[in-house]
């Protein structure tokens, strides 16, 4: 499933209706414009891969270091991941949109490693 890319897996995991498998990458040799810090998104039916998502060409792509899905509770909640970086950045992902929808900054740059959501998914706590 994962043979598209190269590079290193830092986070995996399954969305909650196990539809979904998302993988965390530090760096794409698929496509020659493909540099670090995707995220890829494969059917785990299929094993086809059908999102792949990347920070915006302006900023400085550094490697997602953690990926969670959000508990889906209701459809606004739905196909939604949060990333943490190494560059201090967590990123609320619309993975059915391709597209990151909000970023928060660690206000001292500190690298992040972890993340996750409480179990109603109303809540996320993340820390490196």
């Amino acid at each position: 499933m994962l043979s598209e890319c190269t590079g290193d897996v830092l986070s995996l995991q399954y969305d909650p209706d196990d539809k979904y498998i998302a993988a965390g990458k530090l760096n794409c040799l698929m496509t020659l414009a493909c540099g670090d810090g995707h995220i890829k998104v494969f059917n785990s039916f299929t094993g086809k891969m059908t999102f792949n998502m990347q920070a915006a060409q302006h900023q400085e792509v550094m490697p997602f270091t953690c990926i969670r899905w959000r508990p889906s509770g209701d459809s606004k909640s739905s196909n939604v991941l949060v990333s943490t970086s190494s560059d201090g950045l967590i990123q609320h992902w619309a993975v059915n949109l391709n597209k990151c929808t909000h970023t928060i900054n660690e206000a001292n740059g500190n690298d992040l490693y972890a993340v996750d959501f409480s179990h109603d998914g109303r809540q996320f706590a993340a820390g490196g």
